[in-house]
């Protein structure tokens, strides 16, 4: 299958000290449910919080989400 297109989103997160994402905020928008498809994605990661004096703090990123369209 050929790829008609790449699409990039942008989002900021926070990642609590708990382990889970809290705010998910979006930059842009786009059409065909990619907007919540990289919402839903967002809130699924998974990771060991970041350590500051052996203690875990929370913090805000932002990660950027391709989609190829076919």
């Amino acid at each position: 299958m050929k790829s008609i297109g790449i699409s990039q989103f942008l989002t900021r997160l926070t990642f609590l000290k708990n382990g889970k994402i809290g705010s998910v905020n979006a930059f842009n928008k786009h059409p065909f449910g990619m907007t919540n498809n990289a919402i839903n994605a967002a809130r699924r990661i998974r990771f060991r919080p970041a350590l500051r004096n052996g203690n875990p703090i929370s913090f805000t990123k932002r990660i950027q989400y391709r989609f190829r369209i076919y």
